[in-house]
C-alpha cells in the first residue's frame, strides 16, 4: 500500500526586483488623470505636505480605506505627489489576470491564504531599498465609507512589523455637491509608529472621514486644499442646467 505524498507548501510567486517601467508608468498616470478629468469634479487633499515629508525621509506604509474603483486611479495621482518610489499590494488573482500591473508597482497579495499573504508581505518589504511608499488597502475590498465598522485586516500591521516603517492612515471619500460629478476627498493623517494596532489605524481613518464631512458641509474651510480641476469643458445637459 503506497503512502500518499506529503503536501508540499509552495512559496507564493513574487519578484523582488523593482519591475516598474518609467515609460509605462507615465502612460498609466496619464490615463488615470484623463479618467479623473472626465469623472471627478474636484480633488481636495488634507495634510499632503506632512505625508510628503515622511515618504521622502524614511518611507511609509500608506493605509487608506477602500471605497470604490476610483481609489486605484487616485493611487497613481497621490503616490506621484508624495515621492518618486511607490508600490501597491494588489490581490494575487487580479495580478495574475493583469500581469502588466507589475510595471507600475503592483505587488501580489493572496487574500485567500493568510499564510501566503504574510510571506508576500515579508518579501515585498525587501523592496524598501530607498525611501518607499508601500500602499496597502487593509479592508481588502470595497466598503462604503459611511459604515462605522471599517473592518481593517491585520496585514497592514504585519507589513509594518517587517519594514519598521511609520504608518500613514488615509481617509478617502467621494461626495456630491453642486455637480453631477463627485468630489474626491483625501485626508492624510499624521504618521503612526510601526507598532501601532489595527484599532489605532482605524481610529485615525474615522477621524479623517469626520474631517471630510465637516469640510464638505462648510464647517472647516482651512484644512483641505484643491489639487485638481476638471479640464474637460463638457456642455451641461438639460437636467444640470435646471
Amino acid at each position: 500500500m503506497s503512502t500518499p505524498n506529503p503536501t508540499v507548501f509552495q512559496l507564493p510567486s513574487i519578484r523582488l526586483s523593482d519591475e516598474r517601467s518609467p515609460i509605462f508608468l507615465d502612460v498609466i498616470r496619464w490615463m488615470m488623470a484623463w479618467k479623473l478629468d472626465g469623472h471627478i469634479e474636484q480633488l481636495y487633499i488634507d495634510n499632503l505636505h506632512g505625508a510628503q515629508e515622511v515618504a521622502n525621509d524614511t518611507g511609509a506604509i500608506i493605509a487608506p480605506n477602500h471605497v470604490s474603483y476610483w481609489d486605484s486611479c487616485l493611487f497613481f495621482t497621490l503616490s506621484e505627489l508624495l515621492s518618486k518610489r511607490a508600490f501597491v499590494f494588489v490581490k494575487q488573482d487580479t495580478l495574475e489576470r493583469l500581469s502588466f500591473l507589475r510595471w507600475c508597482g503592483a505587488i501580489p497579495l493572496n487574500t485567500n491564504s493568510s499564510t501566503q499573504a504574510h510571506i508576500q508581505l515579508k518579501q515585498g518589504s525587501r523592496l524598501c531599498t530607498d525611501p518607499t511608499q508601500l500602499w496597502i488597502f487593509p479592508q481588502g475590498e470595497h466598503r462604503p465609507a459611511h459604515l462605522s465598522a471599517l473592518r481593517f485586516k491585520r496585514g497592514v500591521t504585519k507589513l509594518a512589523e517587517h519594514t519598521a516603517l511609520p504608518i500613514i492612515p488615509v481617509a478617502i471619500q467621494y461626495l456630491y455637491k453642486d455637480s453631477e460629478k463627485p468630489i474626491a476627498y483625501v485626508s492624510f493623517r499624521d504618521p503612526l509608529p510601526h507598532h501601532a494596532s489595527v484599532t489605532d489605524i482605524e481610529a485615525e481613518v474615522k477621524r479623517g472621514l469626520q474631517d471630510i464631512d465637516a469640510f464638505h458641509l462648510g464647517k472647516d474651510n482651512d484644512r483641505f486644499i484643491a489639487h485638481y480641476k476638471r479640464k474637460m469643458q463638457q456642455r451641461e445637459n438639460l437636467p444640470t442646467r435646471i
